[in-house]
């Protein structure tokens, strides 16, 4: 939504498809694509691609029936398209990445090994999308990176990164001083997000910070339950934890305020919107070198991925010196002056000219 409003206007009229309702958004158009779905699958791997193989089937026929100038697709939706020229944006982590970060942290049996085979899979895809496309637009450079590293497409790729809506922006306020510490961690539970180095992670924060306290405020992956099921015991032994799952957007916005620290442990993300919250709401964070966001070190801590001890140690150093945590507060508005929806949507309409010509 904030994309396509952000690139609406300026001479361009855009139509969305998707399985959305249809309706007039002002700046841009959604049109209801009915596509057949496989349905009550949630432990089939192959379902979400089979899926969206079917979207981009009846997209493809869509397209086919009107004369548009420009074609820009997200993830599968090109493969049908007869040699019509498109712009490929892909706003997921890129598959192959995907499976090499996660391949170790799967038992190697049954669906597990599944849906390794269903990231092979996408990822063949996505190299046929990439190696088709007019150009490739994705959202941060360790993506651009990666489509480079495992698709060989190294020419014609653009990094523009996902954006904040300026309405929702608070941080000139002062952070409670308490003795119970917020860890807020605002993402799936799940074996992607870096859910399972969590656990290890609050038992070293808590030896600084008795008081501390993670704070969930996501669903938990119905595919990963059974795999981080054991982590999350783990954290209610040690009365550490509260769930509050899926909520949203102004609740949300909230518990980033509320928070002292913002976790995003992730395995392999592109470009975390999770962290751009936190900066928007000027919360320190403490994030992966995968979590695809350039300026951690200027709004938080930069740690290695699967490293329950540097995840740890990072959140006890913001919690301890009050001037470094008032750095990263400060650091935030500069910024996130760069995230902005309107100027990210000047670069996707720079984008849209050059392939117009």
């Amino acid at each position: 939504m904030g994309q396509l409003s952000a690139i609406g206007g300026g001479g361009y009229e855009l139509e969305l498809c998707s399985s959305g309702e249809d309706k007039d958004y002002g700046s841009f158009r959604n049109r209801r694509l009915d596509a057949k779905v496989i349905e009550g699958v949630g432990e089939d791997p192959l379902a979400p691609i089979l899926n969206s193989i079917a979207f981009s089937m009846a997209f493809a026929d869509a397209a086919a029936k009107e004369n548009h100038d420009l074609i820009h697709c997200f993830n599968t939706t090109s493969h049908f398209l007869g040699g019509r020229k498109f712009l490929l944006q892909l706003i997921n982590p890129t598959s192959a990445f995907v499976k090499d970060m996660i391949a170790s942290e799967y038992p190697a049996i049954g669906k597990y090994q599944k849906k390794l085979e269903a990231y092979n899979f996408a990822a063949a895809l996505e190299e046929r999308e990439c190696e088709g496309a007019e150009r490739v637009i994705v959202t941060s450079s360790l993506a651009k990176g990666n489509v480079a590293k495992y698709y060989g497409r190294r020419e014609g790729v653009e990094a523009i990164p996902s954006g904040v809506d300026p309405s929702i922006i608070e941080q000139d306020y002062a952070k409670q001083k308490n003795k119970l510490k917020i860890i807020l961690y605002p993402n799936r539970i799940s074996v992607a997000k870096g859910f399972r180095y969590m656990p290890r992670a609050m038992e070293i924060i808590r030896k600084e910070f008795p008081s501390s306290v993670l704070l969930v405020t996501g669903r938990e992956d119905s595919f990963d339950l059974e795999a981080v099921s054991g982590d999350i015991k783990r954290l209610r032994d040690m009365g550490c934890i509260t769930i509050a799952g899926f909520l949203g957007r102004g609740a949300l916005m909230n518990y980033y305020k509320m928070a002292d620290v913002v976790a995003v442990p992730s395995l392999c993300d592109d470009m975390s919107l999770s962290l751009l919250d936190a900066v928007a709401m000027a919360t320190p964070v403490v994030a992966t070198e995968n979590s695809g966001f350039p300026q951690v070190d200027d709004v938080g801590i930069r740690v290695p991925p699967k490293d329950s001890e540097a995840f740890a140690e990072a959140v006890i150093r913001l919690l301890s010196d009050d001037d470094l945590y008032a750095k990263k507060m400060e650091n935030a508005k500069k910024v996130i002056r760069g995230y902005l929806w309107p100027e990210i949507g000047k670069k996707y309409r720079e984008i849209y000219s050059k392939a117009l010509g």
